[in-house]
């Protein structure tokens, strides 16, 4: 599944709706317990470096278009799987 990045790179130091979106998507997917406060500060970047880490990413702490594809491609499969389980019910 390929998904396009609209987002622009961030890393430690940057701010704002990216960075808050980002941080709700770690701690959706990640269980990261991140503060989203939309500053990427020391602790979103060890939360970006593991999720990297994990998913066989270049663990820099950047998040670029394959992390967030990534990162994007989770919260569609996790939609996906939403609509499916209210089609059952």
């Amino acid at each position: 599944m390929s998904v396009q990045s609209d987002f622009p790179v961030v890393q430690n130091g940057d701010s704002g709706e990216s960075v808050l979106y980002l941080q709700n998507l770690l701690n959706s997917y990640e269980q990261a317990l991140l503060e989203a406060d939309g500053e990427f500060g020391e602790d979103t970047e060890i939360a970006v470096k593991a999720f990297q880490e994990k998913n066989g990413i270049s663990s820099d702490g950047i998040v670029g278009d394959a992390t967030w594809e990534l990162l994007q491609a989770l919260a569609a499969d996790d939609s996906e799987e939403s609509e499916e389980s209210e089609d059952d019910a």
